[in-house]
């Protein structure tokens, strides 16, 4: 099974799916494009499809099967009604970039967030689970970047993270609490507040609940 690790880049933020076994050591990333814009401007001339999601025009621009598209829209239909907005305008790409360590691919990017809109590797489109954890953590990114950059603060980047991919940055210690939140919110909501105390990482996680939950 591929091991979820992190790439950060410059206001923007990646997402990638890695095997470790293949060697240890400081992986060198390369991206396809240096830009976003060519990656949507590549997924527009592909064509565009629309869900309707309660009123919310979510638009997916690239070709891509029946599958993705309904994993896609079954994802932001599963966010709260007032966090759709960061994960409504999404493009399909292939080939987005990898990483590589002693000449051998460890990793392939499979999502960028940040800037409003998300780019979605279309490998990571084939199972609802994957899709809800690239989208949501790339939703994250977006949700920061949109209200003040609360990602670059503390508590995000001190202590323990959700993930080992949380601990690599602030931002993405964010992202990565926001999207295990997500994938956790119908639990989340109804612990009782002695099973929060035994959380330790309660604290992060109440913050992103408190966004949950603020329409």
């Amino acid at each position: 099974m591929l091991k979820r690790v992190v790439l950060s880049l410059i206001l923007l933020s990646g997402s990638v799916y890695a095997d470790p076994a293949k060697g240890v050591g400081v992986p060198l990333f390369t991206r396809r494009h240096a830009s976003n814009d060519t990656y949507v401007i590549e997924s527009i001339k592909q064509g565009v499809n629309h869900c309707y999601i309660e009123g919310l025009d979510v638009r997916v621009y690239g070709r891509l099967s029946p599958t993705a598209f309904l994993n896609i829209a079954t994802a932001v239909a599963g966010m709260p009604k007032h966090l759709r907005i960061y994960a409504d305008d999404i493009c399909v790409n292939q080939d987005l970039g990898k990483a590589t360590l002693n000449g051998k691919v460890v990793a392939i990017i499979v999502g960028l967030g940040g800037e409003g809109r998300i780019i979605l590797e279309k490998r990571v489109l084939r199972t609802l689970n994957s899709t809800k954890d690239v989208l949501y953590h790339e939703a994250g990114h977006n949700y920061d970047r949109a209200n003040g950059n609360p990602g670059a603060e503390a508590p995000w980047g001190i202590g323990d993270s959700v993930s080992e991919y949380g601990s690599s940055s602030n931002r993405d210690d964010f992202a990565e609490t926001f999207t295990n939140v997500l994938l956790n919110l119908k639990e989340y909501s109804s612990r009782s507040e002695e099973d929060w105390k035994k959380d330790p990482l309660s604290f992060k996680k109440r913050i992103i609940m408190k966004i949950m939950e603020t329409k």
